[in-house]
């Protein structure tokens, strides 16, 4: 009974505790200290440090009337702004922190200049913020900062180390164009606007984007990445374009969800390499010969380029890189049957894209074995196609005769003078001339050995592995046309 009393007792404090919170914490905004920004810039001409903390600031905060540089620490943490603020063309000297602070109207920081640390952590843009054109000499830190309207960083320069990890930006437009990174940039799970646009932007270290969202359209056009350009587990839902870009160090996108992504133009350094691995890949349009050199070899990623290029119907990309790709794959298997069929399979069809390597070899292949008929003495012709008509015999029984004779006779020794063993037969069989040969081997290999001709000892055995062949040739041939000619 008492233990129950007891856990009675605690849950009513409890209770009571948890209902008590949001009063006092409702009555301990509103009764935020009120602090005029007129005291605050007389503070700065003074050039004492300025340090507010869970304030709230009325008034306009209009640094363009003071005279030079502001040298004063700012430090102004979980206050409240009310007015808009003006500081275009300020030149800041000591460490600047506005953490965790609310902005409730326009903000103006353009051509700003922070010779040292920037601070705007956690704070909150509730209407357009314009950053466009300042300079960061040293870190700048926008890390879970959230923008309610736009935000411009057009032409900015950040110096040092930029921290957008965990920034929300509103459903607008956020502007990055034109803007240098001269350190590391990380947007670590940063989740952009509508239209996020970097356009001949430069990247001269790393450029995080792990884990970030892009809603809307991004424009990451003609941006040089000098560093590893990290965008893995990206979720690209709109269009992205690369165009014109260049990649100097790794492209990396493995994990990455990508509805459509254009890198037209887009160039790759010498030891720069593209991760695609684990990536679901709706629409991505580059040249293959762009990314030949530098794709990581992974089995699933170059099967789904395959149908990726299949679906944008560019075929010839589609057969690149699937040559490609079995080319890898041949090169990395180990000595077996496997490795040797996929050797024949490059040399005698280029794995199924390249019709043209099956009519080579069916031209090699004709003309080798008629050099060979016709230097080795391996046929003869039963009568030679441009001899008279007085010549030849008449009638099917002189006819019969004259055929008996000549196979009698042309199973001749092989030590034997077959001139003369044929001397007694009119017209003498002959050795055909080199264009005969070739025209004997031309109809064994597309369909069968010419009545008048006859293949000599082992020269027979010739005419058997040139018909298999032809019919081998002919059938790869129709395979890999077939492919070309559905699509």
């Amino acid at each position: 009974m008492l233990v129950r009393v007891s856990a009675l007792v605690a849950l009513l404090a409890i209770v009571a505790l948890g209902g008590g919170l949001p009063a006092s914490t409702g009555s301990a905004k509103e009764d935020l200290e009120v602090v005029n920004a007129f005291d605050i810039l007389s503070e700065m001409r003074d050039g004492k440090a300025v340090e507010r903390r869970h304030v709230r600031i009325v008034g306009g905060l209009d640094l363009r009337e003071l005279d030079g540089p502001v040298q004063s620490p700012i430090k102004i943490v979980e206050c409240e702004i009310q007015d808009p603020i003006r500081m275009e063309n300020v030149t800041f000297g000591g460490p600047v922190s506005f953490e965790e602070t609310t902005f409730e109207n326009m903000v103006l920081f353009s051509s700003v200049r922070f010779n040292d640390s920037a601070d705007f952590s956690f704070a909150t843009f509730e209407d357009t913020v314009f950053f466009d054109s300042a300079f960061f000499s040293k870190e700048a830190e926008f890390c879970g900062t959230r923008f309610g309207r736009d935000a411009y960083y057009s032409n900015a320069v950040f110096c040092g180390t930029c921290d957008f990890n965990f920034t929300r930006f509103a459903e607008e437009y956020v502007l990055f164009d034109g803007a240098s990174f001269l350190g590391n940039a990380h947007f670590e799970d940063a989740e952009f606007g509508r239209w996020t646009n970097f356009y001949g932007s430069r990247f001269y270290e790393v450029a995080d984007f792990l884990l970030a969202t892009f809603p809307g359209r991004s424009f990451i056009a003609n941006v040089t990445f000098d560093g590893d350009a990290k965008f893995a587990g990206v979720e690209f839902m709109s269009f992205a374009e690369f165009e014109d870009s260049h990649f100097e160090g790794d492209f990396l996108l493995y994990g990455s969800t990508i509805s459509y992504m254009k890198l037209n133009g887009t160039t790759f350094g010498e030891n720069s390499t593209v991760h695609l691995n684990n990536t679901e890949i709706e629409g991505f349009v580059i040249p293959w010969r762009t990314m030949e050199n530098h794709l990581v070899f992974r089995d699933e990623v170059y099967m789904g380029l395959v149908e990726n290029y299949k679906r944008l119907d560019w075929f010839q990309d589609a057969d690149e890189c699937y040559y490609h790709y079995r080319k890898l794959a041949q090169e990395r298997k180990v000595i077996g049957w496997s490795k040797a069929i996929d050797y024949i399979a490059w040399l005698s069809c280029g794995y199924g894209v390249r019709p043209d390597y099956t009519l080579a070899w069916s031209f090699s292949i004709v003309l080798v074995f008629g050099a060979v008929f016709y230097l080795g003495k391996g046929l003869l012709q039963y009568e030679r196609p441009d001899a008279r008509p007085g010549e030849r015999k008449t009638g099917t029984e002189s006819a019969e005769t004259d055929l008996q004779a000549r196979i009698k006779d042309v199973t001749f020794p092989l030590e034997g003078d077959p001139i003369q063993e044929f001397s007694n037969v009119s017209p003498s069989p002959e050795y055909p001339s080199l264009g005969e040969a070739m025209y004997f081997s031309s109809l064994v290999f597309i369909a069968q050995a010419p009545a008048d001709y006859l293949a000599l000892g082992r020269y027979k055995y010739l005419v058997i592995v040139e018909g298999v062949l032809g019919w081998l040739m002919l059938a790869l041939f129709l395979v890999a046309l077939g492919n070309l000619m559905i699509r």
